[in-house]
């Protein structure tokens, strides 16, 4: 059930009831988010991203992610591995429209024209450069499909 706010009068939780439109919104935005299988995490992302409560989800918002590069500019956490080193950095991605961007801990950006080569085992990201090669993990299937989809098409 959906509630948009909650209040507290003499010790019990009242909770205020959404209006009509809100659950109907909400409802058909829930048949395009299961026609289209969507993932629930990274649609939160892009909730969280538009300052959106996720319970606030409307067709235009499921629209507007489906259709959108709403992900750039935004830090994917993952951790990230150079050369096959043992050691891993746990670090913040950005896409921008030009390069990958690694800040937290680390300071590396890599041109999409630098990647030669690129593959995706489940939750990892081998991306090879030059004389240089890394490997991206991220705790979520789909956030590592999304990463590697942007980075083979600007490569």
């Amino acid at each position: 059930m959906l509630f948009s706010r909650f209040r507290r009068k003499n010790n019990d939780l009242m909770v205020k009831k959404p209006s009509k439109e809100v659950l109907k919104a909400h409802n058909d935005a829930e048949i395009i988010i299961k026609e289209n299988n969507i993932d629930r995490f990274l649609l939160n992302m892009f909730m969280d991203k538009k300052g959106i409560n996720k319970f606030h989800t409307t067709p235009e918002l499921v629209n507007e992610f489906l259709n959108s590069d709403w992900f750039l500019n935004l830090d994917l956490k993952c951790l990230l591995q150079k050369n096959d080193e043992s050691k891993r950095i746990r670090t913040n991605a950005y896409l921008t429209k030009k390069e990958i961007i690694f800040k937290e801990k680390v300071d590396i950006k890599i041109s999409y024209d630098s990647i030669m080569d690129s593959k995706i085992d489940g939750k990892k990201v081998d991306m090879i450069c030059d004389d240089v090669s890394y490997r991206v993990m991220f705790t979520n299937k789909n956030l590592a499909e999304l990463f590697f989809d942007y980075i083979s098409s600007q490569s």
